[in-house]
């Protein structure tokens, strides 16, 4: 179950994050992602990475379809995709021009 990291600035995000962990609790895996680029009360920190290279226009195609709703600044989703590109080169350093998604494991079972 992905689910809003339980530090955001947004309430409605904090909200959701409380009611899908009380949903979730028999769930196997419960991983947090990050849904904005503002600075968090407790850092996010990253301790699983996904390769999405191959998806990575994808991504960057599906994100410019909210650009009028969401884009605020011209700068939000551009510092998202900037963000994927660290996250690739730190998680895969010999992958020039890796991409990766990152999240913060709540509960993993193997």
């Amino acid at each position: 179950v992905f689910i809003h990291y339980f530090s955001d600035v947004q309430q409605d995000h904090i909200s959701a994050n409380k009611i899908s962990l009380v949903a979730s609790r028999y769930c196997k895996n419960i991983i947090y992602y990050k849904s904005n680029r503002y600075n968090s009360p407790i850092p996010f920190n990253p301790n699983i990475y996904v390769d999405i290279t191959d998806y990575y226009e994808k991504k960057s195609n599906a994100l410019e379809q909210y650009s009028s709703e969401h884009n605020r600044f011209s700068q939000l989703f551009k510092q998202t995709l900037l963000q994927n590109e660290v996250d690739g080169y730190s998680s895969l350093p010999t992958e020039q021009g890796s991409y990766a998604e990152a999240f913060v494991a709540y509960k993993i079972r193997i």
